[in-house]
Protein backbone atom coordinates (compact mmCIF):
# COMPACT_ATOMS: atom_id res chain seq x y z
CA UNK A 1 0.00 0.00 0.00
CA UNK A 2 3.03 2.25 0.02
CA UNK A 3 3.55 4.88 -2.68
CA UNK A 4 5.17 3.39 -5.77
CA UNK A 5 4.05 -0.19 -5.01
CA UNK A 6 1.86 -2.14 -7.45
CA UNK A 7 -1.36 -1.82 -5.42
CA UNK A 8 -0.87 1.92 -4.87
CA UNK A 9 -0.10 2.51 -8.57
CA UNK A 10 -3.21 0.56 -9.58
CA UNK A 11 -5.50 2.62 -7.32
CA UNK A 12 -3.80 5.85 -8.41
CA UNK A 13 -4.41 4.97 -12.07
CA UNK A 14 -8.12 4.40 -11.40
CA UNK A 15 -8.56 7.56 -9.32
CA UNK A 16 -6.80 9.86 -11.77
CA UNK A 17 -8.11 8.43 -15.04
CA UNK A 18 -9.28 11.06 -17.51
CA UNK A 19 -10.79 8.54 -19.94
CA UNK A 20 -12.85 6.69 -17.32
CA UNK A 21 -13.27 8.96 -14.28
CA UNK A 22 -14.12 7.29 -10.98
CA UNK A 23 -17.68 7.41 -9.62
CA UNK A 24 -18.72 10.06 -7.09
CA UNK A 25 -18.84 7.52 -4.22
CA UNK A 26 -15.53 5.81 -3.56
CA UNK A 27 -15.49 3.08 -0.92
CA UNK A 28 -12.32 1.14 -0.23
CA UNK A 29 -11.68 -1.98 1.83
CA UNK A 30 -8.58 -3.39 3.38
CA UNK A 31 -8.11 -5.69 6.35
CA UNK A 32 -5.91 -3.72 8.77
CA UNK A 33 -7.13 -0.26 9.86
CA UNK A 34 -5.02 2.76 8.92
CA UNK A 35 -5.64 4.19 12.38
CA UNK A 36 -6.05 2.06 15.47
CA UNK A 37 -5.94 2.83 19.19
CA UNK A 38 -4.46 6.27 18.55
CA UNK A 39 -1.67 4.97 16.30
CA UNK A 40 -1.35 5.67 12.58
CA UNK A 41 -0.16 2.70 10.53
CA UNK A 42 2.61 4.10 8.32
CA UNK A 43 2.20 1.21 5.85
CA UNK A 44 -1.34 2.41 5.07
CA UNK A 45 -0.86 6.18 5.35
CA UNK A 46 0.13 6.71 1.70
CA UNK A 47 -2.95 4.85 0.42
CA UNK A 48 -5.16 6.80 2.82
CA UNK A 49 -3.73 10.09 1.53
CA UNK A 50 -4.15 9.02 -2.11
CA UNK A 51 -7.80 8.11 -1.56
CA UNK A 52 -8.63 11.19 0.54
CA UNK A 53 -7.00 13.57 -1.95
CA UNK A 54 -8.85 11.98 -4.87
CA UNK A 55 -12.44 11.79 -3.65
CA UNK A 56 -12.46 8.76 -1.36
CA UNK A 57 -15.33 8.79 1.10
CA UNK A 58 -15.20 5.66 3.20
CA UNK A 59 -12.78 2.89 4.18
CA UNK A 60 -14.03 -0.40 5.60
CA UNK A 61 -11.67 -2.44 7.78
CA UNK A 62 -11.72 -5.61 9.82
CA UNK A 63 -8.93 -7.03 11.98
CA UNK A 64 -9.97 -5.43 15.29
CA UNK A 65 -12.60 -7.62 16.94
CA UNK A 66 -14.90 -4.78 17.87
CA UNK A 67 -16.98 -2.14 16.07
CA UNK A 68 -15.46 1.33 15.59
CA UNK A 69 -16.41 4.45 13.65
CA UNK A 70 -13.83 7.22 13.40
CA UNK A 71 -14.60 10.88 12.96
CA UNK A 72 -13.96 12.16 9.42
CA UNK A 73 -10.15 12.13 9.03
CA UNK A 74 -8.06 14.21 6.63
CA UNK A 75 -5.26 12.97 4.39
CA UNK A 76 -2.92 12.76 7.41
CA UNK A 77 -5.44 10.63 9.39
CA UNK A 78 -6.25 13.48 11.75
CA UNK A 79 -9.52 15.26 12.52
CA UNK A 80 -10.25 17.68 9.73
CA UNK A 81 -10.10 21.41 10.06
CA UNK A 82 -10.77 24.25 7.64
CA UNK A 83 -12.80 22.29 5.10
CA UNK A 84 -10.15 19.77 4.04
CA UNK A 85 -11.19 16.58 2.27
CA UNK A 86 -11.91 13.68 4.64
CA UNK A 87 -12.74 10.00 4.73
CA UNK A 88 -14.49 7.98 7.41
CA UNK A 89 -12.92 4.75 8.64
CA UNK A 90 -15.35 2.03 9.75
CA UNK A 91 -14.05 -1.07 11.50
CA UNK A 92 -16.03 -4.23 12.07
CA UNK A 93 -14.21 -7.37 13.00
CA UNK A 94 -17.01 -8.45 15.34
CA UNK A 95 -17.68 -11.87 13.93
CA UNK A 96 -15.91 -15.13 13.24
CA UNK A 97 -13.48 -14.70 16.12
CA UNK A 98 -13.55 -13.88 19.80
CA UNK A 99 -14.74 -10.29 20.25
CA UNK A 100 -12.48 -7.85 22.07
CA UNK A 101 -12.71 -4.79 24.27
CA UNK A 102 -13.49 -1.25 23.13
CA UNK A 103 -10.45 0.59 21.80
CA UNK A 104 -9.52 3.38 24.18
CA UNK A 105 -7.16 6.32 24.08
CA UNK A 106 -8.03 7.68 20.64
CA UNK A 107 -9.86 11.01 20.58
CA UNK A 108 -10.71 10.45 16.89
CA UNK A 109 -13.13 7.61 17.68
CA UNK A 110 -16.70 8.83 17.15
CA UNK A 111 -18.37 5.60 18.33
CA UNK A 112 -17.29 2.13 19.45
CA UNK A 113 -18.94 -1.06 20.65
CA UNK A 114 -17.13 -4.04 22.15
CA UNK A 115 -18.02 -7.54 23.27
CA UNK A 116 -20.76 -7.71 20.61
CA UNK A 117 -20.92 -9.86 17.51
CA UNK A 118 -22.62 -8.33 14.53
CA UNK A 119 -22.45 -6.78 11.09
CA UNK A 120 -22.15 -3.49 9.33
CA UNK A 121 -24.50 -2.69 6.48
CA UNK A 122 -23.54 -0.16 3.84
CA UNK A 123 -25.97 1.55 1.51
CA UNK A 124 -25.06 3.48 -1.63
CA UNK A 125 -28.10 5.73 -1.71
CA UNK A 126 -29.61 6.56 -5.13
CA UNK A 127 -27.82 3.60 -6.72
CA UNK A 128 -30.96 1.53 -7.35
CA UNK A 129 -31.97 0.79 -10.93
CA UNK A 130 -28.59 1.83 -12.32
CA UNK A 131 -28.59 5.24 -10.66
CA UNK A 132 -25.48 7.05 -9.50
CA UNK A 133 -25.02 7.07 -5.72
CA UNK A 134 -24.49 10.48 -4.13
CA UNK A 135 -24.77 9.55 -0.48
CA UNK A 136 -23.44 6.74 1.72
CA UNK A 137 -25.13 5.45 4.85
CA UNK A 138 -24.24 2.64 7.22
CA UNK A 139 -25.47 0.90 10.31
CA UNK A 140 -23.91 -1.45 12.78
CA UNK A 141 -26.20 -4.26 13.91
CA UNK A 142 -25.84 -6.93 16.54
CA UNK A 143 -26.48 -10.59 15.74
CA UNK A 144 -30.20 -10.12 16.50
CA UNK A 145 -30.53 -7.36 13.89
CA UNK A 146 -30.81 -4.55 16.42
CA UNK A 147 -29.26 -1.32 15.11
CA UNK A 148 -26.54 -0.20 17.52
CA UNK A 149 -25.30 2.84 15.61
CA UNK A 150 -25.75 4.45 12.21
CA UNK A 151 -24.11 7.18 10.19
CA UNK A 152 -23.97 8.77 6.77
CA UNK A 153 -22.10 11.19 4.56
CA UNK A 154 -22.42 12.78 1.16
CA UNK A 155 -20.12 11.48 -1.53
CA UNK A 156 -17.22 13.72 -2.42
CA UNK A 157 -17.58 15.11 -5.91
CA UNK A 158 -14.39 16.16 -7.58
CA UNK A 159 -14.39 18.73 -10.35
CA UNK A 160 -15.24 17.09 -13.65
CA UNK A 161 -12.24 15.97 -15.63
CA UNK A 162 -12.74 16.93 -19.24
CA UNK A 163 -11.30 14.91 -22.08
CA UNK A 164 -9.11 17.01 -24.36
CA UNK A 165 -10.89 18.09 -27.51
CA UNK A 166 -9.31 18.19 -30.95
CA UNK A 167 -8.89 21.99 -30.62
CA UNK A 168 -7.17 21.57 -27.23
CA UNK A 169 -4.74 19.05 -28.73
CA UNK A 170 -3.96 21.48 -31.58
CA UNK A 171 -3.24 24.29 -29.14
CA UNK A 172 -0.99 22.03 -27.06
CA UNK A 173 0.83 20.89 -30.19
CA UNK A 174 1.40 24.51 -31.24
CA UNK A 175 2.75 25.42 -27.83
CA UNK A 176 5.08 22.40 -27.70
CA UNK A 177 6.31 22.38 -31.29
CA UNK A 178 8.94 24.76 -32.73
CA UNK A 179 7.85 23.86 -36.28
CA UNK A 180 4.94 25.15 -38.37
CA UNK A 181 1.54 25.07 -36.65
CA UNK A 182 -0.50 21.93 -37.22
CA UNK A 183 -3.51 22.07 -39.49
CA UNK A 184 -7.07 21.73 -38.25
CA UNK A 185 -7.81 19.59 -41.28
CA UNK A 186 -8.51 16.15 -39.80
CA UNK A 187 -7.91 14.43 -43.14
CA UNK A 188 -4.19 15.16 -42.81
CA UNK A 189 -3.99 17.46 -45.87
Amino acid sequence: MAAGKTQYNYVEQILTSTTNPPPPCIVSFWHMPARSKGTIDAARAAMWKLLTDNGGGLVLNGHLHSMVEYQPLDDALRASSSGRATMVELVNGAGGHEVSSTPTGDAQVAWAQAQTTGTIQLRLNDAAMGGTPHHLSWRYQDENGTTLHSGSRDCVRKAARLRPTHATRLLRAQADSPGPPPTDDRSGR
